[in-house]
């Protein structure tokens, strides 16, 4: 069974064996003033997602500095963005405020998602254990992980693990999720394409 434990940070780290998480400023988080300076295919993921989610409220999982929320809510979504790091928070208050995004400072495995639709980029390869957050889901969900078969693991500091389109299919399913589609994108500059075996894989599915 699943056994949740306390965190705390430390030279950078959440201290939790669930979690591979890095501080603002360790070079593996997207980290701007401006939706400019964050790199085009994170970026480009959260403008995809326009397309694919419907309006109404939609709930941005470890959403970091928050760049994505404000994506979305530029686009006339309301938006729940869940961050572990209270920098990373108060960062994206400063920097990406909008009237249609409330961020909260929660850990995933705690987090009420509600049945509203959930994007989860950037999040899952950080968990040692995913299922239990994918569980929580009840409804859409746009999540992507980096592909093994392109992306090898090798030992990242914040990744606990890389999933080949095989292997997250069957972690979605596990969660109860049907998947609906695939897309992917080829470089970390990319466009996010349909049915692409790039160097980030993305889900589109549902409960």
């Amino acid at each position: 069974m699943y056994k949740r434990q306390s965190y705390g940070w430390i030279d950078g780290y959440c201290l939790c064996r669930n979690l591979r998480i890095p501080r603002l400023r360790q070079g593996e988080r997207q980290v701007s003033p401006s939706i400019e300076g964050i790199r085009a295919d994170h970026v480009n993921r959260y403008t995809w997602a326009v397309n694919h989610l419907p309006k109404g409220t939609v709930v941005d999982a470890a959403c970091g500095i928050g760049y994505g929320s404000w994506v979305l809510a530029n686009h006339g979504f309301y938006v729940r963005g869940i961050e572990i790091d209270p920098e990373a928070v108060e960062y994206g208050n400063t920097h990406y405020a909008h009237r249609n995004v409330y961020r909260q400072c929660k850990d995933l495995y705690d987090a009420n998602f509600g049945v509203d639709p959930v994007v989860m980029f950037e999040c899952i390869e950080h968990v040692e254990n995913p299922l239990p957050i994918l569980e929580k889901c009840n409804g859409l969900l746009l999540a992507s992980v980096p592909n093994e078969d392109v992306f090898p693991y090798k030992n990242y500091a914040f990744h606990y693990r890389h999933y080949t389109k095989t292997q997250f299919h069957d972690l979605l399913n596990r969660a109860g999720f049907k998947v609906d589609a695939w897309y992917g994108q080829e470089g970390p500059e990319s466009e996010v394409e349909e049915n692409v075996n790039g160097r980030t894989l993305i889900a589109v599915a549902h409960k």
